[in-house]
């Protein structure tokens, strides 16, 4: 998880402090193997990998895509929080409306091209 901090040559001791800093604020346990992690935990891992340089822009491809229900409701309250709570900006691309209709713009892909979709009722 620190290892993004330390190849951008972070000092090592503040990178890992860090990571453990974004694992503890997404609720991730310490786990031995990340193979003793959740759905959930690897989805919240991920986005504190993606936190951990401080990024201006959060690029987000399907992130609830393959969770269920609960838990993708759940990591969309955390990364639509991320704007406001890191000063960055979120770029979120799903399939789900309900998802899509948290989002201040959305956008769809017609015939190769983005168009605005129209009002969040129209959406959901």
């Amino acid at each position: 998880m620190a290892l993004a901090a330390l190849l951008s040559r972070s000092d090592r001791r503040d990178s890992f402090q860090r990571a453990q800093g974004l694992l503890d604020e997404l609720g991730v346990p310490k786990a031995a193997t990340t193979q003793e992690l959740s759905g959930g935990e690897h989805q919240r891992t991920a986005v504190a990998r993606a936190l951990i340089n401080s990024p201006a822009l959060l690029l987000a491809d399907e992130p609830t895509g393959a969770l269920d229900p609960d838990t993708a409701e759940r990591t969309a309250e955390l990364l639509f929080s991320l704007p406001r709570r890191n000063k960055c900006g979120l770029l979120l691309v799903t399939h789900d409306s309900r998802i899509a209709a948290r989002a201040d713009r959305i956008l769809r892909v017609e015939s190769r091209a983005l168009v605005p979709a129209g009002d969040r009722e129209t959406v959901a």
